[in-house]
């Protein structure tokens, strides 16, 4: 450390990877023991990649040489309210995290100004930087690196956070597993039912970006690019993929640049609104997680088990409807597809026509979510919002979940005094 009377102080330290936070924190006293009263995290990614914002490819080519200049970043930062968990120290580093809660989200507690000036600097072992994420995931891939290390540490932190092994009902309830449980489920229910995002995104926001799509596509097929050879089908999965990642990326900067742009990313709107700090408010909250994930889970779980009780005649009747359907509707279809063969054999023009006609459907914004039921307190757990799933799984009511069937079982197998043959 050096101290500069007028400019402040400059630090000079090695990092083990660029994954790592710079963290400042603000005691309330001079002792080593002092109080956090606030703390400041900034990602080492940041300097390198400004987080929420396009890929800049002048950097991402410079990348590509040895000769990578010294990276700098600039930040006007305010001290952020301490964690209520202990920070975990490991041989890793110091893992702190912040939260989406509504502390963070209202900027309460927050206070004090700080000018940081980071600049990163590769070593010379490392010829490139693409270089060094590309050896990172290698080491990733065999076991070893930073990250294997960190979840190893969260593990054992979880264990230390347990309890004791015969809680008693109100430390359970208020137990670290039991919270950590629920608040992944959360993550994972908003993760397969996020608001869409990338092309179908782009499609919805204008009604003309959705003719635009449908007309590139219709001449694109007549141009005879699609369908294309197979050999070129790998070179069309790439693009489609960069294209929709550069797209998601363009709409995620848009995003965090509005003050509430960030909800969208981790929560609904609703729970954001609804969310508290669950050290102050651990029932509120812990009931909040479960209105949020019990619809979900109970529609995902009665969703899988239909679906394999669906095509293994749980229900004879049932599935014999089913596959009846199934053969008429792929009959029809099969029949289609011959005919179109039969008027364009290398298919550019069914291929145009319906994959305009599917842009077409899809840029349709979906429709408005029906109101909660009487008496519900939380309207983003009202299954009617989750579109397709839901809609389907209202038809194959007629087929048996995994519980139907065990009460089918006991019914006709346990209860009975002479099971028929």
């Amino acid at each position: 450390m050096e101290d500069i009377s007028r400019t402040g102080l400059l630090y000079t330290f090695p990092i083990a990877s660029v994954q790592s936070d710079v963290l400042l924190y603000c005691c309330e006293s001079a002792d080593a023991d002092g109080k956090a009263a606030g703390r400041i995290a900034v990602p080492l990614t940041d300097v390198l990649q400004p987080v929420g914002q396009v890929p800049r490819f002048a950097l991402l080519k410079e990348s590509f040489t040895k000769e990578l200049r010294p990276l700098k970043q600039q930040y006007r930062l305010k001290f952020m309210p301490p964690s209520k968990s202990r920070a975990m120290q490991s041989e890793t580093g110091i893992l702190e995290r912040f939260e989406l809660t509504r502390c963070s989200k209202d900027d309460c507690e927050a206070f004090g100004e700080v000018c940081l000036s980071i600049e990163l600097t590769l070593s010379s072992e490392v010829r490139s930087l693409l270089g060094f994420y590309g050896y990172s995931m290698m080491a990733g891939l065999q076991g070893d690196g930073p990250f294997h290390a960190i979840d190893a540490d969260l593990f054992h932190q979880d264990c230390l956070l347990a309890g004791p092994d015969e809680p008693s009902l109100p430390d359970f309830m208020i137990s670290h597993p039991l919270n950590s449980l629920l608040n992944h489920l959360v993550r994972l229910r908003f993760a397969l039912l996020r608001p869409p995002c990338g092309l179908l995104r782009f499609l919805r926001e204008e009604s003309w970006h959705g003719q635009a799509a449908a007309l590139c596509w219709f001449v694109f097929c007549m141009l005879g690019f699609f369908p294309c050879p197979l050999w070129l089908a790998p070179v069309y999965l790439w693009f489609i993929l960069f294209c929709d990642g550069l797209l998601v990326a363009s709409q995620r900067q848009r995003d965090w640049q509005r003050k509430d742009g960030g909800a969208r990313l981790f929560r609904t709107k609703e729970a954001v609104q609804r969310i508290g700090d669950p050290a102050v408010d651990v029932i509120a909250s812990l009931n909040w997680q479960l209105q949020e994930v019990l619809p979900f889970i109970r529609l995902l779980t009665t969703s899988l088990e239909r679906a394999r009780n669906m095509f293994t005649f749980a229900d004879g009747a049932a599935s014999t409807v089913l596959f009846l359907g199934l053969g008429v509707a792929l009959g029809v279809l099969s029949l289609l597809l011959r005919l179109a063969m039969l008027v364009d054999s290398n298919l550019s023009i069914l291929c145009g026509v319906s994959g305009a006609a599917i842009l077409l459907v899809f840029s349709r914004p979906p429709p408005p979510p029906l109101p909660p039921a009487p008496g519900s307190k939380n309207a983003s757990a009202d299954p009617s919002r989750w579109g397709l799933l839901q809609t389907l799984m209202g038809g194959l009511t007629v087929v048996p979940d995994a519980a139907e069937l065990a009460h089918r079982f006991v019914a006709t197998r346990i209860q009975v005094l002479e099971p028929s043959p």
